[in-house]
């Protein structure tokens, strides 16, 4: 099974425009979760994981990317769960989110 889907996969033909809607599907995506279901600690945690590693693409949609941030940093995450771990993501969303802001107040 495996192999078929190795052998799949690198007969798919993918371009920019291709990986950049994936991108913003995935912020969209996330916005949209944020707004309309309960999230849970293992949702938000690879929600965060997701956005922290796509954000690294230089081709992103920096307004989808500082709208998916910003839910995440204001959702209300149910079984809460404190720790060092999501307070170190969460300091690493307001620092891609401070970044973010700085370029687009450079651009205006």
């Amino acid at each position: 099974m495996r192999h078929n889907f190795i052998c799949y996969a690198k007969n798919i033909n993918l371009n920019l425009n291709d990986i950049k809607k994936y991108l913003e599907i995935q912020y969209m995506k996330i916005i949209i979760e944020t707004q309309s279901s309960s999230f849970n600690f293992e949702n938000w945690l690879n929600s965060v994981t997701l956005i922290l590693y796509l954000s690294n693409n230089n081709d992103i949609d920096e307004e989808l990317l500082t709208r998916a941030i910003e839910a995440l940093l204001n959702v209300k995450v149910i079984n809460n769960e404190t720790n060092e771990l999501k307070s170190q993501l969460e300091q690493q969303l307001k620092e891609k989110l401070n970044e973010l802001k700085g370029k687009q107040k450079k651009l205006v």
